[in-house]
């Protein structure tokens, strides 16, 4: 699976497919190779409050204030403390390129249970299970199959376009900057949950 998902991450952005990653705790529960290879074909991640691990893959992207009198060292055992520390909603912003990594905070959300009309957490999870999970989820043996398929028809017979390198070195001053030049001139907002996106 692992190298089925590596072939993937280096691939499908050349036949206009995208994935989104969710994780808890990965720069521990992967082979580092294979954080490396997420890392580097990744477009944007956000990280929520996490260990050092993912902290220490965050901090190279923080841009701190010129008049920051703390040495390096402190810089970065001090934002080591805070990504573990972090409250909830809160998030860092990292996008590929010659950005810097940006602090910010997820919409919040009405309580679910508004739009419930009084059903209990246990009815809402039967209906789940019965009208939603079932529907959409596959077999081992079902999603093997449709992986062998895909590998057969774009990997094997090479149908993925050569990667163009494409220098960016873009700068931008705000959050609204930088998502109106990564959509071209148009603002628009991508939400996440600890979540990184296959580079297009």
């Amino acid at each position: 699976m692992q190298d089925i998902l590596s072939t993937s991450l280096r691939t499908l952005r050349s036949v206009k497919v995208n994935l989104v990653l969710a994780s808890q705790d990965l720069a521990s529960s992967l082979p580092k190779n294979f954080v490396r290879n997420i890392v580097l074909n990744t477009r944007w991640s956000a990280t929520f409050q996490s260990r050092s691990d993912e902290a220490e893959m965050l901090f190279p992207h923080v841009v701190f204030d010129s008049t920051d009198a703390r040495s390096p060292s402190q810089r970065r055992l001090e934002f080591l403390r805070d990504i573990q520390t972090m409250p909830r909603q809160a998030f860092w912003l990292t996008v590929k390129g010659s950005f810097p990594a940006l602090p910010a905070r997820s919409l919040d959300l009405p309580d679910p249970s508004v739009f419930a009309g009084g059903r209990t957490d246990e009815e809402l999870t039967e209906i789940y299970a019965k009208e939603i999970g079932r529907r959409s989820m596959l077999s081992t043996k079902n999603a093997a199959e449709y992986i062998a398929a895909w590998e057969a028809r774009v990997v094997g017979r090479e149908e993925v376009d050569p990667t163009k390198a494409r220098p960016n070195k873009r700068t931008a001053s705000s959050l609204s900057e930088l998502l109106e030049q990564l959509h071209g001139g148009s603002a628009a907002s991508e939400s996440s949950t600890e979540i990184t996106e296959e580079d297009e």
